[in-house]
């Protein structure tokens, strides 16, 4: 495992949005699998530029089968406003605005998720993607294992967000613990699963 910077900004958001392609919630907002791809990309470009100068990316290796963006306890909280200094505004010009308005139920359900279940200092597993080639080869944990030591002997418990049902034993199996999953309001029965780590 690496860390890598934000001159890799545009691998880290291919990478995100191929190994993403079929999650349910991006299934769900871009139902078009011809554009699916682009759409995706112009999603997630804000928040790996955010991720970059506000938290910690890691890639598994030099040769990037997969990427984990950390936000850390010593983070900027991520805000619209923050996004927006990020190159989010252009979302306006690039994605319907009916699937802004989904985006702004999600974000708003899953930040009052979050801070219901880490009310202290802790860090977030923003998003981990491992190039759909390289799935089932250990590369997730290649990319889990190391932070996840690092934190246990700092003593500081972790938390992330899933929207896919088969990611969850994964983290099981890491030691993430299933605290609430729920229908996300406005992303009509997409679920939403918080889960969080302690040390």
């Amino acid at each position: 495992m690496i860390r890598i910077y934000k001159e890799k900004t545009e691998e880290v958001v291919r990478i995100l949005s191929e190994a993403m392609e079929d999650d349910p919630l991006n299934v769900f907002w871009f139902p078009d699998d011809a554009n699916r791809i682009q759409n995706l990309k112009n999603m997630f470009e804000p928040e790996v530029k955010y991720c970059f100068a506000n938290g910690i990316v890691y890639a598994a290796s030099e040769n990037m089968e997969g990427v984990a963006l950390w936000i850390t306890d010593k983070s900027s909280s991520r805000t619209t406003g923050m996004l927006m200094k990020y190159g989010g505004l252009s979302l306006l010009f690039k994605i319907p605005l009916k699937v802004l308005y989904e985006m702004k139920a999600y974000d708003k359900y899953t930040r009052a998720v979050h801070h219901k279940y880490t009310p202290f200092p802790h860090w977030h597993l923003h998003d981990i993607a491992v190039k759909k080639e390289h799935q089932g080869h250990g590369f997730a944990g290649k990319l889990l294992k190391p932070v996840l030591s690092e934190l246990d002997r700092k003593g500081i418990p972790c938390y992330l967000e899933t929207q896919n049902p088969h990611n969850v034993s994964l983290y099981e199996h890491y030691g993430f613990k299933l605290m609430e999953e729920a229908d996300i309001p406005g992303n009509r029965g997409v679920k939403n699963r918080a889960m969080l780590r302690y040390p």
